[in-house]
Parts: C-alpha cells; structure tokens; sequence
C-alpha cells in the first residue's frame, strides 16, 4: 500500500489530524436535544415513570434529576421509581449538554397556594410554578404582592402603610452584624439540647440577615414566608420555629462559666419548618408541628418546589442576587450581593395546614450553629 516510510508517515499524520477535527467537532457543537415522551404518575401505587430520548442517543447518558441515571431502552431511555410522591417537575440533563424539563403533578393552591397567589413574591409566580431557583429580594413590577425589599426600609424596619396595604401582620428584619468569622459571635449554638454559648459560627453554618412575614388567605388561614441567607456553601439546615409562648436566653453566658438556657415552653400547635441543604442547595423542606406527644409531621417537599396542595413551598436563589438596601454584613469582596444558593426562603400556609389559626408570639432562627430570636409586636 505505502512505497516509501514518507507516505506511511504523511497517512499517520492525516489520520491524527481528521480525528482531531472529530474531536474538537464535537466538543464545540451544541448540546444534544433532550425530549421527554412520556410522563405517569400511578397515584395508586405511588410509582412515577418517565421516558426520554436524545438526538445522541444511545451514546448520551441521561440522569433525571433528583433521582437517578436513566436506563436505555430499545429506542428511549427510561426510568422508574416508586414509593416517591408526585414531584410538581421533572428534569432530564445529559452528559452531551442538553437538559429538558416537564410538568408531572401540577400543585393546585390556586387563590390561595402560597406561590402563586400574590400574597407575596415568593419565586417568579408562574404557573405551573417555575422552580427551581427564583429567589429574590428585590420586588418584580410584574408580579402581584410584595417582596422583601417592600416590606422593610433601608434600616430593616417595617413599612407599616405597605404592610397594610397588603393586608399583611407582621414583618421582621434579623439583622446579623457579625458573620464568617468576623467577629466574636454570641449566639453560636453550644449543643442539641437548647443551650447557647459565646463563640464563632462556622460560615456554612452562619445566618446572614433573615426576615419573616406574615398574612392571611382570603379564607382568613395563617401564612407565614420567611427567608435568610447562608454564609457559606456546605451542607447544613436552616430551622424556623414558630412558638406561641415567648422564648429567650436565661441565666448563664459571658462572664458566667456556663452556657445561656433558651428558656420557654412549647404549645400544641407550635411550628418548626427545616430547610436542608445537601452539597450546598436545597435538598428538603420539613413542617412539623407540636403536639401533646412531641413534633409530628406536617408537610414535606423534596428538593425545591411545592407540595401539591401548594401550601407549603421552598425556593433558592439560581442566580448572583442583590441582597437589599439595607446593611449587609457578609465579609465576601462583595457583600451587597448574595451567592447562588445562599438565599432561600419558603412560604407556609399554617391554617391551611393545621386547620387552627396559632397566634404566634416568638421566632427562633437556628442552624447547627447559630440562633437568632424575634417577637411578633415587638420586632426582632
């Protein structure tokens, strides 16, 4: 085939050179088109299913998001799962680029779902909701009800006439002047069990500035949203506890020797909602509520989005976001603004949920490290 040793070099370097253009050809195309064919949800035996293709097929690998690699098929890729709850969304990514989302279970609150009915700015209000990552401070001219930067003025404090106007309750600002190991931070959690000591809150487990606001449904039900940024990326949880009796630090701290006691007693139909947060995102959302023999549960939501009920929903923020007008204490080289997923805030219909309308007195805002307290009428 070759005459001479120049011929067989010239074919090897031909050959090196057209699998070069193969290569950098497909890294610099564009990502493969993802369709979802098929979606089902067997409410009976709480099984879901869900079918994709991809212009590359079989050689993409197809995950749905939240659950797992999806598995070839003849012509499709496939993936079962069951028992799992009826998800508000689905979302197929692949490993060629392209990423698709399809509704499965749309949440059906209505005029009084927490997301989407203009009792607040809670994400973009499309409906079905446009989870996930649309968590903002600053208020959105085209969407109806307030947002954070409404309700508070440049100092953290309340705007009363807005709150009104809206037919708000209650507002409060948690201002966290010293965050990520600035400063000798008093409100460090010393243990599980309710105590609290002078130290430093690790950044992943430090609150930044944290508000909560309240209002009612045009049944007259109790709804509570509620926000707060995370200093830092790592896994953690995020806890609001809402109490009807008043909570606050008892005999101990500086210049005692021992820890502070959080001093305050527990009713039937207390609320605590956990966010969790898995590699950095929102990864949960649990609501349970006192009862006479401890928390029982109450609503759950996995990832972002919204029970189907719509009233319990939990959304971050997918975007670099401003972090309001007022002072904002993070020690990053930009702490008027807030990193991808360090902001998350939730919305909660408690009488929707409880069937009771509780009258709140204290909030409790704690990770595994930090704590803050505020009291309804009386500010944060």
């Amino acid at each position: 085939m070759f005459k001479s040793p120049s011929q067989v070099s010239s074919f090897w370097l031909a050959l090196a050179a057209a699998i070069a253009i193969v290569i950098l050809g497909a890294s610099a195309g564009s990502a493969d088109q993802i369709t979802i064919t098929n979606v089902e949800y067997k409410a009976d035996k709480s099984e879901l299913k869900i079918e994709a293709t991809s212009s590359d097929q079989p050689d993409a690998v197809l995950t749905l998001v939240g659950f797992g690699q999806m598995k070839w098929k003849k012509d499709q890729y496939e993936y079962k799962a069951k028992p799992v709850d009826c998800p508000a969304s689905v979302t197929v990514t692949s490993t060629f680029g392209g990423s698709t989302t399809a509704v499965v279970c749309t949440p059906s609150g209505g005029e009084d779902g927490v997301y989407s009915s203009g009792h607040f700015e809670l994400g973009d209000g499309n409906a079905p909701p446009g989870f996930p990552a649309a968590a903002d401070i600053l208020p959105d001219a085209e969407q109806v009800g307030p947002d954070w930067e409404d309700i508070f003025d440049a100092d953290g404090l309340p705007r009363q006439d807005v709150i009104a106007y809206y037919g708000g309750q209650w507002a409060l600002f948690f201002a966290d002047d010293i965050s990520l190991g600035s400063g000798f931070e008093s409100t460090a959690l010393a243990e599980p069990g309710g105590r609290v000591k002078n130290g430093v809150a690790d950044a992943d487990h430090d609150i930044g500035n944290a508000y909560v606001y309240t209002t009612f449904d045009t049944a007259g039900n109790l709804i509570v949203y509620a926000g707060a940024e995370r200093l830092g990326g790592g896994d953690s949880y995020l806890e609001f506890e809402f109490n009807q009796e008043k909570f606050r630090l008892g005999h101990g701290g500086y210049g005692q020797g021992v820890p502070w006691e959080i001093v305050g007693e527990r009713l039937v139909g207390d609320v605590v909602v956990r966010v969790s947060f898995t590699n950095g995102a929102v990864s949960a959302m649990a609501v349970d509520y006192w009862a006479e023999e401890g928390w029982q549960p109450l609503a759950d939501v996995d990832g972002e989005g919204c029970d189907l009920d719509e009233l319990a929903c939990v959304i971050a923020n997918g975007d670099i976001i401003d972090g309001g007008s007022w002072l904002n204490f993070d020690t990053s080289d930009n702490p008027e603004e807030i990193a991808v997923n360090r902001f998350a805030e939730f919305g909660l219909n408690v009488g929707g949920l409880l069937g009771a309308q509780p009258e709140f007195v204290t909030v409790q805002i704690r990770t595994p490290q930090d704590i803050a307290f505020g009291y309804f009428g009386e500010g944060s």
